[in-house]
């Protein structure tokens, strides 16, 4: 039984100092299992996806923002930009996944 995967992801830091305060948000569909049918993995992908993201929006805002002092609001607010930016390009790829039935 074959299982297939991606994981897409990107580092940001947090702060205009060097002391190495990044973030890094991934998002990973995995075990795909290539035996059974594809596209309808792929469509619970579609179902979860959004949701999964709003959560882990509220976790960086809630767990790394507001507890790392050091963070500026200009960098929150570009941090917070960038991600909105990774969910317009997640979007897209998911949008290429292909439909169940088609």
């Amino acid at each position: 039984m074959a299982k297939i995967g991606v994981k897409i992801g990107f580092t940001l830091r947090l702060t205009q100092k060097e002391d190495f305060q990044f973030v890094r948000p991934e998002v990973e569909i995995s075990d795909i299992d290539t035996e059974k049918n594809v596209e309808e993995q792929l469509e619970l992908v579609r179902k979860v996806m959004d949701p999964t993201w709003a959560e882990m929006m509220l976790q960086v805002d809630k767990k790394v923002m507001q507890e790392m002092p050091n963070v500026s609001k200009e960098m929150e607010a570009n941090v917070m930009k960038q991600l909105k930016a990774f969910k317009v390009q997640l979007d897209s790829v998911i949008a290429q996944l292909p439909v169940v039935g088609q």
